[in-house]
């Protein structure tokens, strides 16, 4: 009967076959049948009010409408709690309520309104849960923070030395590779006999453990070069491109100048 203190599950099976015997369900059915008639009669128009007044809030929120029968429910549980519940522990449940079909996805501002309908006020969440929310902009600014910290922004110095404006690609790569390798926003273009700086942050960019660059001019140089400098800091500073001569409009990659066009780490 018992196994380690637990009943057994033969035990709990006759136990269940002899509550449910037909004979004895039918006769309990007969006594109980009109009270629940009664109970269904004056519950049915609740009901049919509940869902009027939710298809009328939830058709000022668009697509919402689709899942309509969620807002059923929500607002049957807030109809229940009003008639169990009163003050605080109203609150309590219906913030309950509330917190658990705001996390299936449900949206805010209909569920407030649709508790608002009954008369109930929902707090902010951080009044229900008790913790401060972050704006989009600290979320992203945590990011960004992290981003710069783990992934560390890098700078580009380019002095070029051309007589001849030059545009300077740069490129990002998984590997050590110029195959595959993506384009980092638009073309840097420095003038002739000038020099810029380019810097270059992991949240604003994107990262990949790669940078390299292609460069290329539109009217061909007939003197001068182009070094680029990569500075991750003031004691980490190595060259992608070393003194490259460039005497035509072709454009030089890792590929075609390895020994003046470097792949370097990020």
């Amino acid at each position: 009967m018992w196994c380690n203190g637990v009943r057994r599950g033969s035990r709990r099976y006759r136990k269940y076959a002899a509550k449910t015997k037909p004979e004895d369900t039918f006769r309990l059915l007969q006594l109980t049948r009109n009270l629940a008639l009664e109970g269904e009669r004056a519950y049915q128009p609740q009901h049919e009010e509940i869902i009027r007044r939710v298809k009328a809030i939830i058709g000022n929120y668009g697509s919402e409408s689709v899942r309509q029968h969620a807002y059923v429910w929500f607002a049957q549980g807030v109809w229940y709690a009003k008639q169990k519940y009163s003050s605080l522990a109203l609150q309590k449940e219906v913030n309950a309520l509330f917190m658990y079909f705001y996390v299936l996805g449900l949206n805010e501002s209909a569920l407030r309104d649709i508790a608002a309908s009954f008369g109930v006020t929902i707090p902010p969440i951080y009044d229900i849960v008790g913790v401060t929310p972050m704006s989009e902009d600290m979320i992203y600014a945590g990011t960004r923070r992290a981003l710069k910290e783990e992934l560390r922004v890098v700078s580009l110095f380019i002095d070029n030395g051309l007589d001849k404006e030059v545009l300077v690609q740069v490129k990002a790569n998984r590997e050590s590779s110029y195959t595959k390798a993506t384009n980092v926003e638009y073309p840097i273009s420095v003038a002739a006999n000038s020099f810029t700086a380019q810097t270059l942050s992991p949240d604003t960019f994107g990262w990949l453990p790669y940078i390299m660059v292609e460069v290329y001019c539109y009217d061909a140089p007939t003197s001068g070069s182009l070094t680029i400098w990569l500075v991750r800091n003031k004691d980490d500073q190595v060259k992608l491109v070393d003194a490259l001569e460039i005497r035509d409009t072709d454009t030089h990659t890792p590929e075609t100048d390895p020994d003046k066009i470097f792949i370097r780490e990020w």
